[in-house]
């Protein structure tokens, strides 16, 4: 049930993608030439989320995230939608550096490969655990 109302409530919340809800637009020319939008509002009772960095040679998407409390770290997910908003890809993150807990104020990296993902299928990417 736990995941259905996750689901349902995200599906609701890309209906309504914008700034006021903690998405981060990456297709306007100071950030980057990604066609889509991240959203990383879950992370943010927990981090201070910085912009995110793309990396063209490896096709990786970085995220810094700065713990605002002692926080014990999850596996993070990439869940990728197309147009649409049916999830065409779950990708887990690489978290640098790889640490069990993460004290307020220090600072971890997510990284997102996304060297196998045709891009131009990609409308959403959801960072939750």
């Amino acid at each position: 049930m736990r995941n259905f109302v996750q689901v349902a409530f995200l599906g609701l919340l890309s209906l309504s993608l914008g700034p006021e809800l903690g998405f981060t637009q990456l297709n306007d020319d100071s950030q980057s030439e990604l066609p889509f939008q991240c959203d990383t509002e879950q992370l943010d009772p927990y981090f201070v989320v910085k912009e995110p960095s793309y990396n063209k040679k490896t096709a990786q998407l970085v995220w810094t995230l700065q713990a605002r409390k002692n926080v014990r770290l999850p596996r993070f997910q990439a869940f990728i939608t197309d147009p649409d908003g049916v999830e065409v890809d779950t990708i887990r993150l690489l978290v640098t550096p790889n640490v069990p807990r993460l004290e307020a104020g220090k600072s971890i990296r997510l990284t997102l490969s996304l060297k196998h993902v045709d891009l131009e299928r990609v409308r959403l990417i959801t960072i939750r655990w």
